[in-house]
């Protein structure tokens, strides 16, 4: 049964997303220098070259000048593209038709990578799960059930930031813990204890209603009661609980 690559349009592109005239494709037995032949009928009684040479628009063209579909015997290939002096711009090994396969990976030689940054990339860590990591390091990984971040962060420098504010997102600083940072700094942590409010004051609508605790109010006692009412007063105003 013959097979064909996934997408009908073919092209020669460099790491900047530009084409590549002149670009040589060559489809190889998995694993060796041995070339497959390739046609681009699925009956396979059209013969392409071996390799493909890219038109202008980097796209591997046929003897009619047409957009080559590539058909083969349906056995995993190697992929080797190289530009018009032969040097390499990507390789696969043990390609196969349908969906994309490869070996797992790791963090540091990741299984999709990229030509000029090899242990940058997508790898598999193990069943049903994939990860994306950077300069050989796991950064995120992704199960049936979750989206995991590899770090924990700090208030400074947050799991998970912004790219133009990385120093505000959110972080665990311990274990069971949930918290949340802006401008370098945690404003709020969360666990099974409750919620703290660690720097600044709770808001609603842009008016404090609750800041930090302040000293004890004594109880009242003979005459004092509105001593004590005017203290208790006076700490819910300065909590915004009352309007001053």
């Amino acid at each position: 049964m013959a097979s064909s690559f996934k997408s009908p349009i073919l092209q020669a592109i460099d790491q900047n997303g530009n084409p590549v005239p002149g670009a040589k494709l060559f489809v190889y037995q998995t694993g060796t220098t041995t070339p497959v032949a390739i046609y681009s009928n699925s009956g396979l009684s059209v013969a392409l070259p071996n390799p493909l040479i890219a038109n202008a628009r980097g796209y591997f063209a046929n003897s009619l000048g047409a957009v080559a579909n590539i058909f083969w015997d349906g056995q995993p290939l190697r992929l080797l593209l190289t530009n018009a002096d032969d040097s390499t711009i990507w390789q696969i090994d043990n390609y196969i038709s349908g969906p994309w396969a490869s070996l797992r990976g790791t963090a540091a030689a990741p299984a999709f990578t990229f030509t000029l940054d090899p242990n940058t990339g997508m790898f598999s860590g193990g069943v049903d799960q994939v990860s994306l990591s950077a300069g050989g390091v796991e950064g995120l990984r992704v199960t049936s059930t979750q989206v995991l971040s590899a770090f924990l962060g700090t208030a400074a420098a947050p799991s998970i930031a912004f790219s133009a504010d990385s120093n505000t997102g959110v972080f665990s600083r311990t274990a069971n813990e949930f918290n949340i940072t802006a401008g370098g700094s945690e404003i709020q942590r969360n666990s099974s204890a409750g919620v703290d409010i660690r720097t600044g004051d709770l808001l609603r609508g842009g008016t404090k209603v609750v800041g930090a605790q302040g000293a004890a109010i004594a109880d009242a006692t003979g005459g004092t009661e509105i001593t004590t009412i005017n203290a208790i007063l006076n700490r819910l105003r300065a909590h915004g609980l009352i309007a001053t």
